[in-house]
């Protein structure tokens, strides 16, 4: 009896989490439906797996959303996800059945008329676009709404936060088992999977690849791991990695030395842990994005290293590693509550060493909050 007390207490805990999720999307849909009448758009097409996800909470290879600027939307999906359509769609969002071939084109011509302007992601695959346009017709404008969607994106919710405050602790908790297994002696390679499995064993999984470069290695920003060996006295490595979370990614990056640095290795650390932590301060609800990357860059600039450090200060994170805003120069979106972003400058001297820190931080309504908790000093193993 306890046991089946326990169930159904699961159950109800599972319910409620699922039409939570239900009513966020439908938040979500119906933001983006005003955003779509205020700019005299008809209605948007969504195909991107991401993006669905966003807008339905449905998974799925093979699916397309047409929310229309009245309020309402439509989804298509294919008979493998029909079912879970049925039970996690939110309200006012009406399901069909996608169909194949001329039944097909039938079928998106009937969601396209009457209107006029319609809307698609940026990124839109070509014959996906040739299909879309085939079955729309004549007398129809296309206009890109990557930007109307990105803008909804960048603000996370109460929910969303949560999400990424866990893909950051579990991030930091990852880290720490790694260190304490020991680096020396281990490929870059190996130190990768270990990373991985260590990540999968906590619950979570890799938002992306983890950059584990030795030595020179990490003079080049984004270097695949290979066969080197890490722990040679005198000599450096730098990780850069980030744990994804019920969809929602963390990203971390931190630099250790194996026995006392050189100066030079020293000197650049002091420099680009100033740069990290000056931008942080200056982060606040109200300030543009180029107005905090020049904060760093300054810093790094003044000191000679303008040259080495050739990336954008951040990007922001969510349901992908790099969304937007971006910690940048032309980057002129203001700062708003709620916004998750990397600060993470970096410079890279090839043939010798590169030095990165980046932190995972949350913009508030005061300033802001550093998500990623380990240690930026210098860890010295």
């Amino acid at each position: 009896m306890r046991g089946q007390r326990i169930t159904k207490k699961v159950m109800k805990v599972k319910q409620k989490k699922s039409e939570m999720e239900k009513k966020a999307c439908s938040v979500r849909i119906r933001r983006f439906a005003g955003l779509l009448k205020k700019n005299g758009i008809d209605a948007a097409i969504i195909r991107s797996a991401v993006n669905l996800f966003y807008f339905t909470g449905m998974q799925t290879s093979n699916g397309l959303l047409m929310v229309y600027a009245e309020g309402f939307s439509v989804f298509l999906t294919d008979f493998r996800y029909y079912e879970a359509a049925e039970r996690g769609l939110p309200e006012k969002t009406e399901l069909e059945l996608l169909k194949t071939g001329a039944e097909k084109s039938k079928q998106l011509a009937k969601l396209f008329a009457g209107l006029g302007f319609i809307g698609c992601e940026d990124n839109l695959a070509l014959n996906q676009f040739e299909q879309l346009n085939e079955a729309v017709g004549q007398g129809v404008d296309w206009t890109p709404v990557s930007d109307l969607i990105s803008g909804l994106r960048a603000v996370k919710s109460r929910d969303e936060l949560k999400m990424v405050r866990q893909a950051a602790q579990m991030n930091d908790a990852v880290f720490l088992d790694v260190l304490n297994a020991g680096l020396h002696g281990r490929r870059e390679s190996e130190i990768q999977r270990m990373i991985k499995i260590k990540m999968i064993a906590e619950g979570g999984e890799e938002a992306f690849d983890a950059i584990v470069a030795a030595g020179a290695n990490a003079s080049q920003c984004h270097h695949i791991a290979a066969d080197d060996v890490c722990g040679q006295k005198g000599t450096s490595l730098l990780i850069d990695m980030g744990v994804k979370f019920g969809q929602y990614c963390s990203d971390m990056t931190r630099c250790i030395s194996f026995g006392k640095p050189s100066a030079a290795y020293r000197r650049v650390y002091d420099l680009v842990l100033k740069a990290n932590e000056s931008a942080i301060d200056q982060i606040a609800p109200g300030r543009t994005c180029a107005e905090i990357d020049e904060v760093a860059r300054k810093i790094i600039s003044t000191s000679g290293y303008g040259k080495n450090f050739g990336h954008s200060l951040g990007h922001a994170v969510g349901l992908e590693i790099h969304e937007s805003p971006a910690f940048r120069a032309g980057d002129v979106t203001v700062l708003q509550p709620g916004m998750i972003l990397t600060v993470e400058p970096g410079v890279y001297l090839p043939g010798r060493f590169g030095i990165r820190i980046e932190d995972l931080v949350l913009v508030t309504r005061t300033g802001c909050e550093v998500l990623t908790q380990t240690p930026k000093e210098l860890l010295i193993v």
